[in-house]
């Protein structure tokens, strides 16, 4: 991407923070969101994206767009103004000096008022995005100091925490907790620790020396050597 880049919002924490709220009330009356089957991430405040739009007069807008969650097939992100659904864009994930990690292409699927001029703006990419990967590689971006290990996980259960505090519907809850042990399984083979093999019950517990036996050879290591028996006298 090149060209002069603007911000398309800007959002302070606190406003951030109401308008995911808001959002996420909203999306539970959606048929569709029960029926989600990628687990959907959310975007981290600090993360860098550029948006490039294709606009329906022949323009092309650059911006920078704060997003909202991300799966596979899409994300959702707030602008400032009304995207018709087909409008034709491409995202990308950039660093602190705006270069590029990860860039994929993709259609409006979904725009909706969500208060003056914002707006919340879904997209279906055209090829799957490596999420988990991507995450990891944000978070390191976002906070040179983070450490966590799992970092898709994190934000599962971030996603999971902020529904429980909201008061999200149970169903739509029991959904993204499926989602989060599906997540566990896949991740499981790759992260496990090999493990020491468990001791069999022979190695944890040798068996008792017979008593007299053990009385037997203390005596014939204390006793003195006897002469062969069977040495000429």
């Amino acid at each position: 991407m090149s060209g002069p880049i603007r911000a398309s919002v800007r959002l302070n924490p606190t406003e951030r923070k109401e308008l995911l709220e808001a959002i996420a009330m909203r999306s539970d009356s959606r048929p569709e969101s029960s029926r989600r089957r990628e687990p959907r991430f959310t975007i981290p405040e600090s993360t860098l994206i550029v948006g490039e739009l294709h606009l329906q007069e022949g323009s092309v807008a650059r911006v920078i767009i704060p997003g909202r969650d991300i799966s596979r097939g899409g994300m959702s992100f707030f602008h400032n103004c009304y995207l018709h659904p087909g409008t034709p864009l491409r995202v990308a994930f950039a660093d602190g000096e705006k270069k590029s990690i990860c860039e994929r292409t993709g259609i409006v699927r979904r725009c909706e008022h969500v208060k003056g001029t914002l707006h919340d703006v879904s997209v279906k990419f055209g090829d799957a995005l490596p999420v988990p990967d991507l995450m990891r590689i944000i978070n390191r971006v976002g906070d040179p100091s983070a450490t966590c290990k799992y970092p898709a996980l994190l934000s599962l259960t971030q996603e999971l925490v902020e529904m429980v505090r909201t008061g999200t519907p149970l169903g739509q809850v029991l959904t993204l907790i499926d989602q989060l042990s599906e997540h566990l399984r896949k991740q499981m083979p790759a992260t496990s620790e090999t493990a020491a093999p468990s001791p069999t019950a022979n190695q944890v517990a040798p068996a008792a020396p017979n008593s007299a036996s053990s009385v037997a050879a203390a005596a014939a290591i204390d006793a003195p050597p006897q002469p062969n028996a069977t040495k000429a006298a």
